[in-house]
């Protein structure tokens, strides 16, 4: 923020949101003009390359993947750290 200051993270902010409508709107009319049956994944595999769709298919599975991970990791952390809660509470009752 001490180089571009206020104006400057107002103007990235206004660029990269009309680069994402302007994105999601080319989306809209690739899927309207040719329909594509399946996932919205396909298209970019049906319009540019079949690498390409794979890349992009690894880069949605990799932004949708890590949060369910850590979701079911940090229920796991909790469900252990009761269990052995559980266990200490019980050994202290019985002494």
């Amino acid at each position: 923020m001490c180089l571009i200051g206020t104006g400057g993270a107002a103007i990235a902010y206004l660029l990269m949101g009309s680069l994402i409508c302007s994105a999601n709107a080319l989306l809209a009319e690739m899927s309207v003009v040719f329909p594509v049956k399946g996932r919205i994944i396909d298209i970019p595999s049906r319009f540019i390359n079949e690498g390409v769709g794979f890349a992009i298919s690894l880069m949605a599975w990799y932004g949708y993947a890590p949060p369910v991970l850590v979701a079911g990791i940090s229920c796991l952390q909790v469900c252990i750290h009761h269990l052995n809660y559980r266990r200490n509470l019980d050994s202290r009752i019985s002494l």
